[in-house]
């Protein structure tokens, strides 16, 4: 079996988040769509942890039903699983559940020490599906980087960082109030592009920038606002992106989205669609909590690009 190594989330990164608990926020679950026929959304793998367990769990809906999974878990400093052509194949995946009649839930279990990793190691997950809809039959794999995006299969991995339960007695309880919507700040604001909503596009960025901006909350109509935290932002010239955001103490963070690409979102029919749930990075989450989140993962197409940062924050009492 061969192994392309791809970069590592960067420790400054991951040093930068504490799980602390400000806000109701699970930092040991990450759910990616289940993609069929790489674009049809029949469902997600939901992958989570204790002491001394990893568990994935495929689903489906909506009618879809599962008749075969394939799964590769493994410690991301190794990279992904490649055959001898550069692809990420069933085949290469080692860990195998089918079933007949098909079935829409299939659980994977293993000891964290089959890997030789522990509670708070950064996993390599990817998941492959067969699945199928009366007459229709398609393969599936969880949301997530394609290691050959220029050819090749699209199969797909993602990152998973775990984390250790938390045996110290809990601190005393903080609340987090209220919710704003907020954007990394930058002179270029969405009306330039014809939005009626508000926010800040970053343009211009391209391989071997990095940089940072301030996160405002509530700026509706680009006035007043309040600085929330941070937005950092690395793109390497290998073509991957890194962006993290860091909150300030004074407030929570309930929700993030990230946008990396050659032109913001867009319609079929080429009208501007900045709604945070349209980002095209938002897949490649690597770990959330209430005080920050990293995202990390290839740029489709490369060159210069235009980034949106945006969050949901709330404010500590």
């Amino acid at each position: 079996m061969n192994y392309a190594t791809h970069l590592m989330l960067s420790a400054a990164a991951v040093a930068a988040l504490s799980f602390s608990s400000v806000a109701t926020v699970e930092a040991n679950e990450v759910c990616q769509d289940l993609l069929a026929g790489q674009t049809i959304n029949v469902g997600e793998v939901c992958v989570s942890n204790d002491e001394d367990t990893i568990t994935v769990v495929f689903t489906t809906e909506n009618g879809w039903e599962m008749s075969k999974a394939d799964l590769y878990v493994g410690d991301w400093a190794n990279g992904v699983p490649l055959n001898n052509g550069g692809n990420l194949t069933p085949s290469q995946l080692p860990h195998k559940q089918e079933f007949d009649p098909s079935v829409t839930t299939i659980t994977f279990s293993f000891s964290m020490s089959n890997f030789g990793l522990t509670c708070d190691s950064l996993y390599l997950i990817a998941a492959h599906a067969d699945v199928s809809k009366g007459t229709q039959s398609e393969t599936a794999w969880g949301k997530g980087t394609r290691p050959n995006p220029s050819g090749g299969n699209w199969g797909m991995y993602f990152g998973y960082q775990a984390v250790c339960p938390d045996h110290e007695p809990p601190p005393p309880l903080q609340v987090c109030e209220g919710s704003e919507t907020g954007y990394a700040f930058s002179d270029t604001r969405f009306s330039a592009y014809g939005a009626s909503n508000w926010g800040w596009v970053i343009e211009g960025v391209e391989p071997g920038d990095s940089g940072s901006a301030v996160i405002y909350a509530g700026a509706g109509n680009y006035s007043g606002g309040t600085a929330v935290g941070t937005f950092e932002y690395d793109y390497g010239t290998n073509g991957f992106f890194s962006g993290t955001f860091i909150i300030d103490s004074a407030f929570g963070l309930l929700e993030t989205h990230l946008h990396v690409g050659a032109d913001v979102p867009r319609h079929r029919n080429g009208r501007v669609q900045l709604a945070p749930g349209q980002f095209n990075f938002n897949g490649n989450r690597d770990t959330f909590a209430d005080d920050g989140a990293t995202y990390y993962g290839e740029v489709a197409g490369g060159g210069t690009v235009k980034v949106i940062a945006h969050s949901v924050t709330c404010t500590v009492q």
